[in-house]
């Protein structure tokens, strides 16, 4: 339960941080991150600011209530809520050549196929992301505000699979390509992704010509469209 002294400390950093959408607190030694409703330049990529908010908050209300993956809402007021700290995101790993964190990314896979397994999505699963706290040996996944993207060809599950997979090998994995590999061993083993992968692999299959196209542009974007294709065979070779 949050105390006086706590939403003090809350009110001062919003008022000393007024054009910040994201503050950073620290309060008797615990990490919390203070997220306000705020309209900024991404706003024609993401939707409204006022939409934005909502969607988080709500999304990490229903997150919690079947599945413990999101981060703690320990505060909250009209445009703003307070998130409990939940470890360091894990794209900070690749650059890490003392440790192997294949297990931590086992966890990775089977939390994101526990959140499929509930019909939910997270709408763009990047490892940024990603948080791991090893004294609890858990995963936290942040970034709840964008919208899930239903269509008839995809559903968000597949999508939110394909972006992840995306996100690893746009992450440049030459030093830990067997991340990706721990990470969708795990995803299998829940029998209620299996569905999800099969589509994933059944849509990747009848659109793949598009990665002839996409690698024509390698000379203006090589990073996004070297990923994309990557993505495709990493989907059909290996998934």
């Amino acid at each position: 339960m949050c105390t006086r002294d706590f939403k003090e400390e809350v009110v001062a950093a919003l008022e000393a941080k007024p054009y910040q959408r994201v503050i950073h607190l620290v309060y008797d030694g615990q990490d919390y991150f203070i997220k306000r409703k705020l309209a900024g330049r991404r706003e024609w990529l993401k939707g409204s600011s006022e939409l934005t908010f909502l969607r988080e908050f709500h999304k990490i209300q229903v997150v919690n209530s079947l599945l413990d993956l999101a981060p703690e809402i320990v505060d909250f007021g009209s445009d703003y809520f307070v998130l409990k700290g939940a470890g360091f995101a894990l794209d900070s790993t690749y650059s890490d050549l003392d440790k192997d964190w294949t297990p931590v990314y086992s966890l990775i896979g089977s939390a994101l196929a526990n959140l499929h397994s509930h019909k939910l999505a997270h709408g763009r699963p990047a490892l940024r992301d990603f948080c791991y706290d090893p004294d609890k040996n858990k995963i936290t996944l942040l970034d709840w505000e964008n919208g899930e993207k239903y269509n008839s060809l995809i559903s968000p599950q597949v999508l939110d699979l394909f972006l992840f997979i995306h996100g690893f090998q746009r992450q440049s994995q030459q030093e830990h390509p067997h991340y990706l590999d721990a990470a969708m061993d795990a995803y299998k083993e829940n029998p209620q992704s299996q569905e999800v992968v099969k589509d994933l692999k059944s849509f990747t299959n009848k659109y793949k010509w598009t990665a002839a196209i996409t690698r024509l542009g390698y000379s203006w974007n090589k990073t996004d469209l070297n990923a994309y294709t990557d993505t495709i065979d990493y989907i059909l070779k290996k998934l």
